[in-house]
């Protein structure tokens, strides 16, 4: 029987840090040492010609081809997805598919003029879904603040 209520607080800024507290997710705790590489590359866009989107960060996205590239690497993208914050605390989403064995996602999070291009394993993150997506499962989460600035809801069970 549930003692208290227990709340999830998702904040806009955890943005910046979400690689360095997704390391702490990530490690073996026998070893010590990570279990894989995660890729969260929050940032913006600097030109969008034919096509080819290219971000602050050097990483360019090719929308034809529906890969990006990481410096000499090129990698294939799984998802474009598109959001945005309405006036009742909503994100509506627009998605496009490009492979389906795409390693990444990009995430144009519109409200906030951010993209995010990420692996697609942290694109199943609790904080990638439920805050930035604004998906969750309803049996378990009750939404019960929705701001630009964060997402908070309350553990039903």
């Amino acid at each position: 029987k549930k003692t208290r209520d227990i709340y999830l607080y998702l904040p806009y800024r955890m943005l910046s840090i979400f690689p360095t507290v997704a390391v702490f997710g990530n490690l073996n705790l026998t070893t010590g040492k990570a279990e894989r590489g995660i890729s969260f590359y929050p940032t913006t866009a600097v030109k969008n010609k034919e096509g080819i989107l290219s971000f602050r960060n050097s990483i360019v996205f090719d929308s034809k081809k529906g890969e990006i590239s990481l410096g000499q690497q090129k990698k294939s993208v799984k998802y474009f997805i598109s959001t945005q914050n309405t006036k009742e605390g909503k994100t509506q989403l627009q998605s496009q598919l490009y492979q389906v064995d795409g390693e990444y996602a990009i995430v144009y999070m519109k409200s906030y003029g951010q993209f995010v291009v990420m692996d697609t394993e942290i694109f199943k993150s609790m904080y990638v879904q439920m805050f930035i997506l604004g998906k969750y499962d309803k049996n378990l989460f009750e939404l019960v603040v929705s701001s630009p600035y964060s997402k908070i809801y309350k553990l039903k069970k």
